[in-house]
């Protein structure tokens, strides 16, 4: 598979515009070409002895242009589709290359032969990738800034060990959309010294019975990676209910053991997707007095009617202790809907501090975590700008407005907001940002602001805008600047 794309940026300079990928099962294709480049072979596959001579990788110019040529190699690897992943950082001399930097003239032709470094390994296998970028060269011979990079893969073979080790690491049931086959996915980890291609098949049952097998579709792996091996499956009648599967791959001669699984079918041939959310948490209030509240909101963006199934935990910010917890049960949430829960807990045999509100699933997996404040009492949140004043100055002297804040609550506050200097006409002539300010309950805080900002003569308004938590508050107070 080959994605080209054609990039250019305002200095001209070299930019990698093509971009190849491979894949390392099924590579049928030879040869490829672009923009009159041709390289042939793009994948070879053979056992090798230190020293030997790979090739010919031949590239041809069949452009009316020609091409400055750089080639190297680089350590393969793959993720988890099997598509090679292409670093330069991952350079290797596992193949000596000789004229590394050449100009490739139009309808002229090249032959590569890289020699093989094995660098002592006697068994397993070397996975290196020849990269070949070609730029092209205009009439006046300047480069043109866009640049076409050809790869080489090879799977070259030392000596197999025989021997061959691995693990599986997850499987999955999926189905892209209503209707379309279900997919087998089971994620193969190859810590062989050479690349497997592991071979096996999935067991479907029903009440205990066999009743498909599924073949699963051997992709090669290289060492130290994982991929998804993947099986389709879409029998001509399945009737809604669950299903059971198990099955086993070889890695070699290393056999490794699907895990049984379930899967459900929610309509006539459609998988049974179960999906709940937790799309909100609220926390309204917190108290030893009044107990802890809150409010869950659960969605169900599954294609079956769900029930929500897990447990309400109140842990110790400090020492990570869970001291309070509660079984929740949301029934008969049909899909696309949503439903609201509401509840408090008893706090009394808490002490006021830090905690964590917790909810975790029937699989024990927190689904969310918030932390709160637990206070002696219901809060009281109330702000009072007891002092806010600005003296009449001087034309050509800065702008001060002091301004006194007092929390009247039990809660600590966190202030933001704006202040403003106004003329008679409500227009702006001055403003002051408001951040960063925290008052303890029971406590003043005073604060001088100074703008300067050279207003002329005259009689303005100074307002001072306050933000804390969903309140606010506003006050005025007027000040002249004298001529």
């Amino acid at each position: 598979m080959i994605i080209n794309s054609i990039i250019n940026n305002r200095s001209h300079r070299i930019i990698i515009l093509l971009i190849v990928i491979l894949y390392l099962i099924g590579f049928k294709a030879v040869t490829v070409e672009g923009a009159g480049l041709r390289v042939s072979p793009l994948y070879i596959q053979k056992e090798v002895k230190d020293g030997e001579i790979l090739g010919p990788v031949v590239i041809t110019n069949n452009s009316p242009m020609d091409f400055k040529v750089r080639i190297f190699a680089v350590t393969a690897e793959h993720d988890l589709e099997g598509t090679v992943v292409i670093k330069e950082e991952n350079k290797t001399d596992m193949l000596i290359l000789e004229n590394t930097d050449f100009t490739l003239k139009k309808g002229g032709q090249k032959e590569i032969y890289p020699r093989v470094n094995l660098k002592g390994i006697e068994t397993g296998g070397i996975y290196p990738v020849l990269v070949i970028d070609a730029l092209p060269v205009s009439e006046n011979g300047t480069n043109v800034s866009a640049s076409f990079r050809f790869s080489v893969l090879t799977l070259l073979t030392v000596k197999d060990p025989g021997e061959s080790r691995g693990q599986i690491s997850e499987v999955k049931v999926e189905q892209p959309d209503k209707g379309e086959p279900l997919t087998f996915k089971v994620l193969v980890e190859n810590n062989s010294k050479i690349h497997r291609k592991p071979v096996g098949s999935v067991l479907v049952y029903s009440e205990g019975d066999v009743i498909d097998k599924i073949p699963l579709k051997p992709e090669n792996i290289l060492p130290g990676n994982m991929r998804w091996i993947k099986g389709l499956w879409k029998p001509s009648d399945l009737p809604p209910g669950s299903y059971t599967y198990k099955g086993e791959l070889y890695l070699g001669n290393y056999k490794l053991n699907i895990p049984s699984g379930k899967f459900g079918i929610h309509e006539p041939y459609t998988l049974t997707r179960r999906n709940l959310e937790l799309t909100r948490v609220g926390i309204p209030l917190a108290s030893v007095k009044e107990g802890i509240n809150y409010r869950l909101l659960v969605s169900n963006e599954g294609n079956i009617e769900d029930t929500f199934k897990g447990e309400i935990r109140i842990v110790s910010k400090k020492n990570g202790n869970t001291l309070i917890n509660k079984r929740v049960s949301v029934p008969e949430i049909k899909p696309g809907s949503s439903s609201l829960v509401e509840d408090s807990l008893d706090a009394s045999d808490l002490k006021t501090g830090q905690y964590v509100f917790q909810v975790v699933n029937n699989f024990n997996k927190i689904m969310e975590s918030r932390e709160f404040e637990l206070l002696l009492e219901k809060p009281v949140v109330k702000l009072a700008i007891s002092k806010f004043s600005i003296p009449n100055f001087k034309e050509g002297k800065p702008v001060k407005a002091t301004v006194v804040f007092t929390n009247e609550g039990n809660t600590l506050l966190e202030l933001q907001g704006m202040l403003e200097f106004k003329d008679l006409d409500g227009n702006r002539v001055g403003f002051l940002p408001l951040k960063g300010l925290k008052v303890e309950p029971g406590q003043s805080l005073e604060k001088v602001y100074t703008w300067q900002g050279g207003i002329p003569a005259g009689l303005y308004e100074g307002i001072i805008t306050v933000i804390y938590g969903d309140k606010s508050l506003r006050k005025n107070t007027s000040f002249m600047i004298q001529p």
